[in-house]
């Protein structure tokens, strides 16, 4: 088992590989379970019809069903669930 320190330098390492492309960042693992198995997806329903793009995009762990709230544009969302605090 990782030491919190040694969590903290994996994750300092995954963000700075973030390059601004979606397709080539690396999520951050769930701040609640540590699990690495985060999906991002879009939806076309109520909430994006009021999106620019026509969707809507959230992320949710599969380890243990933590959720991230709608964004409307996908670069935003990686973005801030890389940021986020359990």
């Amino acid at each position: 088992m990782k030491t919190n320190a040694e969590i903290n330098e994996d994750n300092q390492q995954k963000q700075q590989a973030v390059s601004g492309h979606v397709e080539s960042v690396v999520m951050l693992p769930c701040p609640f379970c540590g699990g690495e198995h985060i999906k991002m997806t879009s939806h076309k329903g109520y909430q994006a019809r009021m999106s620019p793009t026509g969707e809507v995009w959230s992320m949710c762990c599969y380890d243990c069903g933590a959720t991230f709230p709608n964004r409307y544009k996908k670069e935003l969302l990686v973005m801030q669930w890389n940021k986020r605090a359990s």
